[in-house]
């Protein structure tokens, strides 16, 4: 169970922060993986902080839509057809896409380490080499632009929510910057 408030903040705020360190991490690490000379450090930490990265979304998600409810009580019946509800539901579906990117990412991080440690156990006993290889890493390279890409626009449209809803503030330094 995830706990609504911490010390009188929503969690969800809060949580957000561990899937904005760990996705661009994992993608990192995917990338160093594909890497022949990085490949051997990068590779369990890829598969852990995959793991970690997709735990880390369910725990935004969940708390997104325990802050959701607490915006539509407040709301009332009009909530969902309102602007900040409207840009709020545009939010939770780009960040339910990319839970379930993130699962298909993590498996496939698990599955490519695990090929490549080839444990004695493992039905496929080709060495990591050649089309196995290419395959994998292709795959996951992939798939880490996918979810580097699906990260950031959860994000933008969840700074939407909190900064411009309107789209009507202009944060463009020139202005500032400008001499008069």
């Amino acid at each position: 169970m995830i706990p609504k408030q911490i010390h009188g903040l929503p969690v969800h705020p809060l949580a957000v922060h561990a899937p904005i360190v760990l996705i661009p991490l994992a993608v990192l690490l995917a990338i160093l993986f594909v890497i022949p000379r990085t490949r051997a450090w990068a590779a369990l930490p890829m598969a852990i902080v995959a793991v970690a990265a997709l735990l880390s979304v369910e725990v935004a998600r969940i708390s997104g839509y325990n802050f959701k409810a607490h915006f539509a009580a407040l709301g009332g019946k009009g909530f969902s057809q309102s602007l900040i509800g409207r840009l709020i539901a545009s939010h939770q579906s780009k960040a339910n896409v990319l839970f379930y990117l993130m699962i298909v990412f993590a498996i496939v991080a698990v599955v490519v380490y695990l090929l490549w440690l080839r444990p004695q156990w493992s039905p496929v006993k080709a060495e990591f080499t050649g089309v196995l290889q290419y395959v994998a890493c292709g795959v996951l390279v992939i798939g880490a632009l996918v979810i580097a890409v699906q990260v950031y626009r959860v994000g933008e449209a969840g700074s939407k929510i909190v900064w411009n809803p309107d789209g009507t503030q202009s944060y463009n330094s020139s202005a500032v910057l400008t001499p008069r």
